[in-house]
């Protein structure tokens, strides 16, 4: 968890996940700053702060900034800290190879379970509604 301004940003942590800690991070602060949680230019604790919060390794959150800020969702300055960028950067032809291979992931395990292809565009556009425009 961590304070911002007045109000109050909760990373919810699963230890009893397969998925580690700092990727649980990085997914929670990318849908903060997408959901209008996180405002672009916003403070986030420092590595040791947010680390003592929510009781894991340093090094633990210290990855999850740096993938953060190697996708340029955040910036990190050795004087003012870590905050969410104030403007993302149009993306690349290589970001839509990315997006794509994680979403044919997803879309192998949806056919699996049997998922029929109208029900997964509704779950994505419900999801694309929840973003801030």
């Amino acid at each position: 968890m961590w304070v911002k301004g007045c109000d109050t940003m909760i990373l919810t942590i699963n230890f009893e996940s397969e998925k580690p800690i700092y990727v649980q991070i990085v997914e929670q602060v990318t849908k903060g700053i997408y959901s209008g949680e996180i405002s672009p230019g916003e403070s986030l604790p420092s590595v040791r702060q947010l680390g003592s919060d929510i009781g894991v390794n340093l090094h633990t959150v210290n990855k999850a900034y740096q993938i953060l800020k190697d996708k340029k969702y955040i910036q990190i300055d050795r004087r003012s800290g870590a905050y969410i960028s104030s403007s993302f950067d149009k993306y690349k032809d290589e970001d839509i190879a990315v997006l794509e291979d994680d979403m044919e992931t997803l879309l192998a395990g949806a056919y699996i379970m049997g998922i029929e292809k109208d029900e997964v565009v509704k779950i994505v556009e419900k999801i694309y509604k929840k973003g801030v425009r």
